[in-house]
C-alpha cells in the first residue's frame, strides 16, 4: 500500500508542479493558488517514503515524516478540493488511502498487503454510486455522463 500511495503522490506531485493549468477547473479554485508547493509537498513526502522503503536500515523517523508530509498534503487536498465541493468520491477514498497507509505500519497488517483491500473498497464505493446516483458524476465529466455511468457502475461492482 506504501508503494501505491508513494507512486500516487509522486504523479500527484509532479502534476501539479510542471503542469499546474491541469489544476484550473472549478473544483480546484481553493488551492490553485497553493498548486505548486502542494506539489512539492506530495513530491517530498513521497521521495521520503519512497527511500524508507528501499533503505529500511535508516531511522525510522524517515518514513514517519515522509508519511507525514504526504498525509498533509493528502488532508489538505481532501478537504479543499473534495469537502469543501460536496465529492462523495473523493470523500471515500481519500480517508481510505490513509487509513490503509496508517494500518500497514501496525504490527498486525505488516507484511499483508492491503492494496487488495483498498482497490475492492474503491471499486465497491465508486460501483454503488455510480449505480444509485449517476448524475453525480456528470460535473466531473468531461463529456455526457448520461448512458454509460449506470453500466460502468454494475461493472465496477462485479
Amino acid at each position: 500500500m506504501e508503494w501505491f500511495a508513494a507512486a500516487f503522490g509522486l504523479v500527484v506531485g509532479t502534476t501539479m508542479v510542471f503542469v499546474p493549468y491541469e489544476f484550473g477547473a472549478a473544483i480546484f479554485q481553493l488551492i490553485y493558488p497553493y498548486v505548486r508547493p502542494l506539489g512539492s509537498l506530495f513530491l517530498v513526502g513521497s521521495a521520503t517514503m519512497i527511500a524508507s522503503l528501499l533503505y529500511p536500515a535508516w531511522p525510522g523517523l524517515v518514513g514517519w515524516l515522509g508519511r507525514a508530509l504526504f498525509l498533509g498534503a493528502v488532508a489538505f487536498y481532501w478537504w479543499s478540493a473534495n469537502i469543501l465541493f460536496l465529492s462523495r468520491t473523493g470523500a471515500i477514498l481519500y480517508p481510505l488511502l490513509v487509513v490503509m497507509l496508517l494500518l500497514e505500519r501496525t504490527a498486525r497488517f505488516q507484511g499483508r498487503g492491503l492494496l487488495t483491500v483498498f482497490i475492492a473498497s474503491v471499486s465497491l464505493s465508486f460501483g454503488t454510486l455510480m449505480l444509485l446516483s449517476p448524475l453525480g458524476f456528470q460535473r466531473f465529466s468531461l463529456q455526457e455522463a448520461g448512458e454509460g455511468v449506470r453500466p460502468l457502475g454494475a461493472v465496477l461492482l462485479v
